[in-house]
């Protein structure tokens, strides 16, 4: 038995407030630093604008970079929310586990729900839900 996925973002509403997070301030550096014309009616400093424009550049490739890798063996189950978070489970602590509709649980990312427990999602409203046994026995 094997199983794998591998998920990155694809929202292409997403990825336009990206695209527009970058190109602003990259427009601004080049205006005011190359051109030489104040970028705005109260301008930052060009040492501000290229710390800001670099940070923006940062959030956007943080963004390429996520991946929710799943893995699914004789072993147990394993994920890993590329470059954040890595786990695993054997399947002698896993009491049960299903396919789950949790709907839309507040965002993309990480997300704590009550119902759920830690949701990883990087799309979609489906997921698994486990229970382990050291959760029975207590």
């Amino acid at each position: 038995m094997l199983f794998q996925e591998k998920q990155k973002f694809t929202q292409p509403l997403l990825w336009l407030v990206l695209f527009m997070l970058v190109c602003i301030p990259v427009i601004g550096l080049f205006k005011q630093v190359y051109l030489g014309e104040a970028f705005g009616t109260n301008p930052m400093s060009n040492s501000g604008l290229v710390v800001f424009s670099i940070c923006m550049i940062a959030l956007a490739l943080i963004f390429v970079l996520i991946e929710l890798r799943t893995t699914i063996d004789n072993n147990g189950i394993s994920f890993q929310f590329f470059p954040f978070v890595k786990n695993s489970h054997s399947w002698s602590v896993i009491a049960s586990a299903e396919v789950i509709n949790y709907g839309f649980v507040g965002g993309w990312g990480v997300r704590w729900v009550n119902k759920y427990g830690t949701v990883y999602s990087v799309s979609g409203i489906k997921g698994c839900k486990s229970s382990s046994r050291m959760e029975r026995v207590s």
